[in-house]
């Protein structure tokens, strides 16, 4: 293709960079262009040369664009093909095809968050293709930007492997910025619709891991599921393919965390040559509470009238947020206030509010117990971290959450205290003569939060009766 001019003394800088695959449908083998093990994001001329192919064997050419530079919306393109081949359409002597669509429910339950997942499918027959996944968030009324990516070799994830960490081996299947979807948040599936991705091709007996990721906030439910399902055993299965039990990811290829069950759906295709595909009869292990006439989207040119299994709403919402207020006449650099625990919950972070929309430094602290008579004394705290958090603005929760965030544990009956604080003053919080410090402003089944202290410094002057705006985000254990 013929790339636009790049900036002046720029050497490697595509404008519009495309890229060559071929996928051998029967193997799942990818080829790339140039003779790279990858995509190639540097030359506007790409070939692939495949030998050794025998009679039979079916090939898939991908023409898919990576990027396209401010102000471009497409990019032209030539394609030769050239070999002792002849395509699949319109083919009088090819035996009849047929395709079906399906889909695999994992579970709703969720107990955990973090950015992404990688998790493995195994294709249990011919002819599977993933075309599409469902997700889970708690978040809502809004656009989210998710990654997807596929290893560039087949097998699954046993949680000790290098690809884990290492981005070179995974290709990007989703534009680089990400695809926007609509969440549709807790107990609801968040569905990346058909035709994001190009339909990853998996065969028989091959295993094939893919990665889900928040392109820039850690919003992904999924499942502790530990000792029951570790990494890399059989989540659950139908006919067809069988999903395993992965690891939970932090952002862009961050920290592991081990035995993570993805939330949600694979959603895949079976297509057969001369015979019609069983429909699925074992049935998934997400929980059913009751039929659902919640509508699974499925592509335009599949006819209609075919069932699709509709993910279930969790049987219990483990996974919960506890909001305060978003109202704010006050502020200053942190707040203190105390936690009560109806039930035995892990914090998992906290969302809070700020006139900023900058990336500042801010530091969490806790103790067990109150925060009244230690509010000066920073040697009764313990700081569990101090992360970069992306300041939203008024009007809007900053989420407080990292891979360096450990959940903080207050067990049933107890009163922990938490202290969150920026180095400047710009922590808003509410005051009012109605809510004195120490009196309950919030609650739900399971957690109490008291009103407060704002606080100037780190540990300096206290202002009592200051309500901290924001949530708390946790789950029962």
């Amino acid at each position: 293709w013929y790339d636009p001019p790049a900036s002046n003394g720029c050497t490697k800088c595509l404008v519009n960079d495309l890229d060559l695959i071929v996928r051998n449908l029967d193997s799942s083998e990818r080829f790339y262009s140039n003779g790279n093990s990858k995509r190639d994001s540097v030359n506007n001329l790409e070939r692939i040369r495949i030998s050794n192919t025998s009679f039979g064997d079916r090939y898939r050419v991908i023409v898919s664009s990576s990027m396209l530079g401010p102000g471009y919306s497409e990019q032209k393109f030539s394609l030769v093909v050239t070999g002792c081949f002849q395509s699949g359409d319109g083919d009088e002597t090819s035996p009849p095809v047929s395709s079906e669509v399906y889909e695999l429910v994992t579970t709703y339950s969720a107990n955990r968050k973090q950015a992404g997942n990688m998790f493995a499918v195994k294709a249990k027959t011919e002819g599977v293709e993933v075309t599409s996944f469902a997700i889970h968030t708690q978040v809502s009324g809004r656009k989210v930007k998710l990654q997807i990516y596929t290893l560039n070799s087949s097998g699954g994830t046993n949680g000790n492997e290098d690809f884990l960490n290492d981005s070179t081996q995974w290709t990007m299947v989703t534009p680089s910025a990400g695809v926007e979807v609509d969440a549709m948040g807790f107990g609801s599936p968040t569905i990346i619709p058909v035709g994001s991705f190009v339909p990853v091709p998996i065969a028989k007996g091959v295993v094939q891991s893919f990665y889900i990721t928040f392109v820039d906030e850690p919003e992904m439910l999924y499942k502790a599921v530990d000792n029951d399902f570790p990494t890399g055993s059989t989540y659950v299965e139908d006919d067809n393919i069988e999903i395993t039990t992965g690891v939970g990811k932090g952002t862009n290829f961050g920290r592991n965390w081990q035995s993570r069950q993805m939330n949600g759906s694979v959603l895949y295709t079976v297509t057969t040559r001369g015979t019609t595909l069983k429909t699925t009869a074992k049935p998934s292990q997400s929980p059913t509470r009751s039929p659902t006439d919640r509508p699974t989207p499925s592509p335009t040119n599949i006819p209609t009238g075919r069932p699709i299994s509709t993910p279930s709403v969790p049987t219990l919402p483990l996974f919960m947020e506890l909001e305060t207020t978003y109202s704010a006449n006050r502020k200053q650099a942190g707040n203190m206030f105390d936690v009560f625990a109806k039930k035995t919950v892990d914090i998992s972070s906290f969302k809070i509010h700020t006139l900023l929309t900058d990336t500042l430094p801010i530091s969490i602290y806790t103790r067990d117990g109150s925060w009244e008579n230690y509010d000066k004394d920073p040697s009764q705290w313990q700081l569990v971290a101090t992360i970069n958090a992306e300041c939203k603005g008024y009007g809007e929760p900053t989420i407080v959450s990292s891979p360096l965030l450990t959940p903080t544990r207050i067990t049933k009956g107890s009163t922990k205290a938490f202290y969150l604080t920026f180095e400047v003053p710009e922590m808003l919080y509410h005051y009012s003569t109605e809510h004195v410090t120490g009196t309950v402003f919030s609650e739900d089944s399971s957690l109490q939060i008291l009103t407060g202290v704002g606080k100037a410094g780190l540990f300096g002057a206290t202002y009592p009766t200051r309500q901290m705006n924001g949530a708390l985000v946790y789950y029962v254990v």
